[in-house]
């Protein structure tokens, strides 16, 4: 119950503050325990999980994407599309293009 020992006294002087019934301060706390259990659950879960390294959108590097990669992977996304609706592509049309799947 480290989520309600941890914000305890907050809440404690927020309800006496707002003049809370015990039934919302009860709540609150709950509320509180419940995020922790939460927010700690997938803390373990994603050191569990052993990933190389953490990454976020905002470190994504956009210009190591060329122009010639970014055709290749429209190529390959819709070759996918076509396999999606059951289009297959004939190896004469993939053998035309110089493109080997």
């Amino acid at each position: 119950m480290s989520g309600i020992y941890n914000s305890l006294e907050e809440r404690l002087s927020y309800a006496q503050e707002k003049s809370l019934a015990y039934p919302e301060f009860l709540e609150l706390l709950l509320e509180d325990e419940y995020n922790n259990r939460r927010d700690n659950s997938y803390k373990k879960r994603f050191s569990k999980a052993k990933l190389p390294a953490y990454k976020t959108f905002e470190d994504f590097e956009h210009a190591l994407f060329s122009e010639e990669w970014k055709k290749e992977w429209q190529y390959k996304s819709g070759l996918m599309g076509d396999v999606a609706v059951m289009g297959f592509p004939k190896a004469t049309e993939l053998a035309t293009e110089g493109k080997y799947v």
